[in-house]
């Protein structure tokens, strides 16, 4: 059993952590059932991974996942790439909370504006400027070709069932936080 501390990067490969965790609960609580630490230990474990990938793919280009994904968010609204901040919000993985906070530092980096109705100076849009038309376009590709990358160790078959499957756990979850009526 492996404990906490300084280990190879190969011996951390092959290892799971999440399997040595199930192990150290067994022996000191052998009666508490942790079969869903099987499936949810490993999406924490691997959101963990991933998040560490991406930032570093991010931090390549100044930006960071909420920044991308504000700028994905624009870039995927096509037309003139213009949302209001509620529809960034609601379109986008960042809270209605943390979009304002976002919007200054790309508007400081050239990457958004800000556009004020003429006729109610209150009503604002957001636009993406061509510099982060371009950002968004660059990042994109080298983003999805690592995340491909990552998933070399599934076949197609294995990556469409397990795209299926967490779809079908997501629709638990909801169901578990909102009943039957996610829009409750």
């Amino acid at each position: 059993m492996t404990y906490p501390g300084k280990i190879s990067a190969a011996t951390r490969i092959k290892e799971d952590y999440v399997d040595d965790l199930i192990a150290q609960w067994k022996a000191e609580k052998p009666e508490l059932d942790t079969s869903a630490l099987h499936i949810f230990g490993r999406l924490h474990r691997l959101y963990l991974m991933y998040n560490h990938a991406i930032s570093d793919t991010f931090e390549q280009y100044g930006i960071n996942a909420a920044g991308f994904d504000v700028l994905s968010t624009l870039k995927r609204s096509g037309g003139d790439y213009t949302l209001t901040p509620t529809q960034l919000a609601e379109f986008s993985l960042v809270t209605s909370g943390g979009i304002s906070l976002r919007l200054n530092r790309l508007e400081d980096a050239g990457l958004v504006e800000r556009i004020r109705e003429k006729s109610d100076r209150r009503s604002v849009h957001v636009r993406l400027t061509q510099a982060g038309q371009d950002l968004v376009s660059e990042v994109a590709e080298v983003h999805f070709a690592r995340e491909k990358e990552m998933m070399a160790g599934l076949s197609p078959e294995e990556a469409e069932e397990l795209t299926e499957l967490l779809r079908k756990l997501g629709m638990s979850v909801k169901t578990y936080l909102w009943g039957a009526d996610p829009e409750n």
